[in-house]
Parts: structure tokens; sequence; C-alpha cells
């Protein structure tokens, strides 16, 4: 990491710190928030993505997933429940 790097990692960290009293709330049409979660699903699968970090994810995979039962989306509900689990899990076939 440069010096430039560090400076910018505390500013991010001092920002988070000041702003971390005021939640921040996020309104997404459910489309989006569908998209996102696949995302989200997929990122989990990193092997390095743990602590904190893992927990933002399930959290808010748990909480799109929470709206869709609430509104009576079973189609949605199966992929997201598909999505976290691994062993829906395929591999990439190789591009020639």
């Amino acid at each position: 990491m440069t010096d430039d790097d560090l400076l910018t990692t505390h500013q991010l960290a001092v920002e988070m710190l000041r702003a971390a009293p005021q939640p921040m709330e996020l309104v997404l049409r459910p489309h989006t928030a569908f998209q996102l979660a696949g995302l989200v699903q997929l990122a989990l699968r990193h092997p390095d993505i743990s602590g904190d970090v893992r927990q933002a994810g399930v959290t808010f995979v748990a909480a799109v997933r929470e709206y869709f039962t609430v509104v009576d989306a079973k189609a949605c509900v199966a992929v997201l429940d598909k999505g976290s689990d691994p062993a829906q899990d395929r591999p990439l076939a190789d591009k020639q």
C-alpha cells in the first residue's frame, strides 16, 4: 500500500465511524433488490469473504428473501434459496 492508500483507508474508517449512529436506509425497486441479492450470493462464494463483510451479505440476502416471502413471490424465494445453496453451484464451462 502506498501512503495515499493508507490515508484513504484511514479517512474511510473515520467517516464510517462518524456515520455509525445514523442508519443508512436504501430504497430499491424489487427487481433491483433481487438482482443485487444474486450478486451478493455470488460474492459470498468467494473463500476470502468472512467476518462482518460476510454477515452483511447474508443479512442483505435474508432481507430481500423476507420481502419476497411477505409479498408471496414464491418463484423469487425459490431462486434466492437456490442461490444460497452451494449444492446448486455449477462449474463454468471452458470457453474456447
